[in-house]
């Protein structure tokens, strides 16, 4: 191949690049407020492509490159269960009415099409704020859930943490009916299940989430 054709091929992979970036963007605002979007843009300037930004590498950007294409990916609003709900819940009363809302959004942080990190952005003193970067691990299991789950197919997502037990599992639901809930690798370990390594296609009830979880929740609050 000529140089000329090199550079055709060069550009032709570029403007790919971009197309798929502009789609996953879009994907990814879908359904979050514009305020949101604003402050995970603001994170992006704020905490990667702010030149006083200091140990950018122990967040995944060891190259200029990556820092210059880093942008937000999917968005996930927070939740949480209140623990004296869980507690004083029959068994039979432990379902997915129990996950509350906060005021909090996690986004993963993309660059080179691969998540990196997770920007997290809460509601502080009547705006909305970037507040912290971090968590790759959590950006991959995230990433691998998505994927196996997209959100191009319907698919949606709740991030739920469950504080007491330091534990975190997605809910995913499709035409706005869940369909039950990703435990995430810190769940798994709180679950104290057989295999503990994170497997973004294994669906579980809600109930059986938080009822494995209860006991531990129960031993921390004493």
């Amino acid at each position: 191949m000529g140089r000329s054709g090199c550079s055709v091929f060069r550009t032709l992979f570029a403007v790919l690049v971009v197309l798929v970036m502009c789609q996953t963007l879009l994907l990814a605002d879908e359904g979050v407020p514009q305020e949101v979007l604003n402050a995970a843009r603001q994170g992006i300037a704020t905490f990667v492509k702010n030149p006083q930004t200091k140990n950018l590498a122990s967040l995944g950007f060891v190259r200029k490159a990556q820092i210059d294409e880093a942008a937000y990916g999917q968005g996930f609003p927070v939740c949480y269960v209140p623990p004296d709900l869980l507690l004083a819940a029959d068994a039979n009363q432990v379902t997915e009415a129990l996950i509350v809302p906060t005021n909090m959004w996690q986004f993963l942080v993309m660059s080179e099409g691969a998540a990196v990190s997770v920007l997290t952005v809460d509601y502080f003193k009547g705006q909305w704020t970037p507040v912290s970067i971090g968590a790759s691990g959590l950006a991959s299991e995230l990433a691998a859930l998505t994927e196996a789950w997209p959100q191009s197919a319907g698919y949606r997502y709740k991030l739920v943490r469950v504080y007491q037990a330091k534990a975190y599992f997605v809910q995913i639901s499709l035409d706005e009916k869940s369909i039950g809930a990703v435990p995430l690798t810190s769940a798994r370990l709180a679950m104290n299940l057989d295999d503990q390594r994170f497997n973004p296609l294994d669906v579980r009830g809600i109930d059986e989430i938080l009822l494995k979880l209860r006991p531990l929740v129960r031993m921390n609050m004493e």
